[in-house]
């Protein structure tokens, strides 16, 4: 593989022809890495062994280390006299993903590529950027650089003369190559690849390249056999160095996303957060001493309607206290399935659970306005439970016979005298607890939340955050 970007360990700017007929292992390492001093004078080591007669390797050194300035101070203080890849080049990153080498803390930076290991790594390749052998660092470890390299890579450049020669059987027509040709070859990886070429660079790429392989700039010219050969590396080595700057400006966005989503900014009416970040947005409006209502969003669309979305589904399998509002509603009062006091019942055994470990108190409303006045009640759903200053001020105190859940308490225990609850018994309003209601009313326009909330919850003294699946 011919790479575009080279300099010396001193910083000298290289042509990639200099590892033309030679093997090339890539180096991927840093000096802050223990286990990456402890190779590097093994490889230095092989190198200058594998090089003794004539020199038929080489390495390139791709860097994980913090700055350019440790880049260079490492390999002052510990490289051979190999190569390296510079610093601020996307051709770095760009040899990382294609190679799955890199630290796990890089991994964020590209989170659809597959970590094959860490460092140190050294990756042997063959001149199309094949790969000769991936575990270089075992190899050399334990025997230097083997014979067998040197074999596979003579295997490697007589199967690129062949891939270079499928090229030309391909684009060329009646044993010449003209400019049209190439054109077509440039189209083909516009097709693959998207827009390498931009309209304005495009024409003149087009006729510097077939200039430079023909050797005139004539537009009758035609290119031969050898001096298509001899000319095809330059357009590999272009595609690289195009792929890589692709990969790093994608890398670059996914980078700017993760660390968008590392630091939210909680602002406004309506938040909105992925499913990952909820426990995040609910503690941040509980500080704030609001009270969560969960837009949720996370449905596909056409399913706002029809079974438990992905978030209520996640609601009902973890380890919250949940009521089904709605569907309480409707056995009370449609299907008369429950009494309103044993619906109520049900809700103050949740609310119970709740306060005694700290998990949240979830009402699942869906899409329906749960009567909450029925269900207010001293003994079995305070509605100050709705009033997160009025929680966080049970919270502080000792007894919870002193706090808005002490008649319920006392209720309960005094209707379950000598029976153990299955939460044991109850102190104080644990810290962790919250308060958090759901809707899948809409988070604005005809069907919003507000419109059907605004009389039964206390909207302003909640906090609205949209939920999705995921950024």
């Amino acid at each position: 593989m011919m790479l575009p970007d080279l300099e010396t360990n001193t910083g000298e700017k290289v042509d990639a022809s200099v590892l033309a007929g030679k093997v090339v292992a890539l180096y991927f390492s840093a000096h802050w890495c223990p286990p990456c001093r402890g190779f590097t004078p093994k490889l230095a080591a092989a190198f200058e062994m594998a090089n003794e007669d004539s020199e038929r390797f080489q390495v390139v050194f791709v860097s994980s280390d913090e700055s350019a300035e440790a880049q260079a101070n490492y390999m002052a203080e510990m490289h051979g006299n190999w190569l390296r890849v510079p610093f601020a080049s996307p051709t770095r990153d760009f040899l990382k993903q294609k190679y799955g080498c890199f630290v796990a803390k890089e991994q964020p930076l590209w989170p659809s590529v597959a970590r094959r290991n860490g460092i140190p790594s050294l990756v042997v390749i063959g001149p199309a950027g094949e790969e000769l052998e991936f575990d270089g660092v075992g190899v050399v470890a334990k025997a230097g650089v083997p014979e067998a390299w040197f074999s596979k890579f003579m295997d490697a450049t007589a199967a690129g003369r062949v891939a270079i020669e499928a090229a030309w059987v391909e684009f060329s027509k009646d044993g010449q190559f003209k400019k049209a040709q190439l054109g077509a070859m440039m189209r083909k990886e516009q097709e693959e690849w998207g827009q390498i070429w931009s309209d304005n660079d495009y024409p003149n790429w087009l006729k510097e390249q077939f200039a430079s392989m023909a050797g005139s700039e004539d537009r009758n010219a035609v290119a031969t056999k050898a001096q298509f050969f001899e000319w095809y590396p330059t357009f590999a080595t272009h595609l690289d160095g195009v792929k890589a700057a692709a990969l790093a400006e994608q890398a670059a966005r996914d980078a700017e996303r993760e660390a968008k989503a590392a630091k939210p900014c909680w602002e406004g009416k309506l938040w909105s957060c992925a499913m990952p970040r909820l426990d995040e947005a609910i503690n941040t409006a509980w500080e704030a001493g609001k009270v969560p209502l969960i837009v949720d969003a996370s449905y596909n669309e056409g399913e706002r309607e029809s079974g438990f979305s992905p978030l209520e589904t996640f609601y009902s399998y973890s380890t919250a206290c949940f009521v089904e509002m709605k569907k309480l509603s409707v056995q009370v009062a449609v299907k008369k399935e429950k009494t309103i006091e044993q619906a109520k019942d049900e809700v103050a055994k949740q609310l119970l659970a709740a306060i005694k470990t700290g998990n949240p108190f979830v009402m699942l409303c869906s899409t329906g306005v749960p009567p909450l006045e029925k269900y207010f009640d001293a003994e079995k759903l305070p509605k100050e439970v709705l009033a997160a200053a009025a929680v966080r001020e049970a919270q502080a105190r000792d007894n919870v016979h002193d706090t808005l859940f002490g008649p319920m308490v006392k209720r309960f225990e005094e209707d379950n005298k000598g029976k153990a609850a299955p939460w044991g018994t109850i102190l104080r309003v644990h810290e962790g607890f919250r308060t958090v209601v759901v809707t899948k009313f809409l988070p604005d326009g005809e069907d919003s939340y507000e419109g059907f909330l605004k009389d039964t919850f206390p909207l302003d003294q909640m906090q609205a955050i949209k939920v999705v699946i995921a950024d």
